[in-house]
Formats: C-alpha cells, sequence, structure tokens
C-alpha cells in the first residue's frame, strides 16, 4: 500500500500490513415447504441448512418429539462455508 500527502506529491510512503480473518460457524435452517396440510399420520419434509459462517463446519441431525418417527436420509452432513445442504425426510406420527 501506499499513502501519499495530499498537500505535497512528492511525499509518500510504500508500507505493508498484515490482514487476518478469524473465523466463526453461523448456520440457518428452513422448512421446505413452509406449511404443508397433512391428511394422514405421515408428512414428507425437506430441511434445507445453510452454513452462513466462513468455515467448513460438520452438523447432525436429530428430531425427537412425544410420539413423532421421523427418517433424514442424512443423520450428519459438512457443510463448505456459504454453502446449503437439502435434506429430505419423512415423519410418522404415532397415536
Amino acid at each position: 500500500m501506499t499513502a501519499q500527502s495530499t498537500g505535497d506529491s512528492r511525499i509518500a510512503r510504500r508500507g505493508h500490513a498484515t490482514v487476518t480473518f478469524d473465523s466463526y460457524e453461523a448456520v440457518s435452517a428452513a422448512w421446505q415447504p413452509i406449511s404443508q396440510t397433512v391428511s394422514s399420520l405421515s408428512a414428507t419434509f425437506t430441511l434445507v441448512v445453510t452454513n452462513t459462517g466462513n468455515i467448513s463446519t460438520v452438523y447432525d441431525f436429530d428430531v425427537s418429539g412425544a410420539g413423532l418417527t421421523a427418517e433424514p436420509q442424512l443423520s450428519q452432513y459438512s457443510i463448505p462455508a456459504h454453502s446449503s445442504v437439502a435434506n429430505p425426510g419423512d415423519a410418522e406420527r404415532r397415536t
């Protein structure tokens, strides 16, 4: 980089700097479709997980609930920074 005087162009100096960016993990998740009408006790859904951080991260998928059985296609997945994974699955409610 070069710094130069705005009052005297003969005054200038070259220099260098080291810039370091910290890594961070961040995530967003959304169901697709956002809503659905279920006429039976089962439904098909897709969870879209987006790594909004700046490093590759491994995510575990787990769904639990009273009387709920879920079968996702993926239970763990690695997502590169600024990328998304769609995880389709089926859920069934036991009565």
